[in-house]
């Protein structure tokens, strides 16, 4: 793992997929802001030649890989919740460590780890705070928990 992390300059993660002839690489480029078009441009080329770097080292170094090919790439990089909208509630750290199932609840997130609680999504926080005449699903949703970077 230092290796990888070392030749591409951030952190590099092999994950189990459902499959045993796949694994997904996520990665994490912190300092960077998500909606500078520098940054952005600097992601898109410095994490998509780190992936031809860290594919060398899966293969040169974890037994089955040898002849292993990368299937696919997603079209654009992207983030997680890089552009959160302000809603009437805005979930907190503190909820989703929680629990708490709120009266306007209309998603459920199962828990990834069994001593973890499940997640509740309110209605309230999809239904922006400024804007009176929509709510807006498919827009990340606002959550505090941590600061997000590319």
């Amino acid at each position: 793992m230092e290796e990888m992390q070392a030749e591409a300059g951030f952190r590099v993660l092999p994950l189990a997929t459902h499959r045993d002839d796949q694994v997904w690489v996520n990665n994490w480029v912190p300092g960077k802001i998500c909606i500078d078009v520098d940054d952005i441009t600097w992601t898109e080329v410095k994490v998509r030649e780190a992936m031809l770097k860290v594919h060398e080292i899966l293969k040169k170094r974890m037994p089955g890989f040898e002849k292993s090919f990368i299937l696919d790439t997603a079209s654009q990089l992207g983030t997680r919740a890089s552009r959160r909208l302000i809603g009437e509630h805005v979930v907190t750290e503190k909820d989703v460590r929680s629990g708490i199932i709120f009266e306007d609840t209309i998603a459920m997130i199962p828990p990834f780890k069994e001593k973890t609680p499940p997640k509740a999504i309110p209605y309230r926080s999809l239904v922006p705070a400024k804007l009176r005449t929509s709510s807006l699903p498919g827009v990340a949703l606002p959550l505090i928990l941590w600061p997000m970077t590319c």
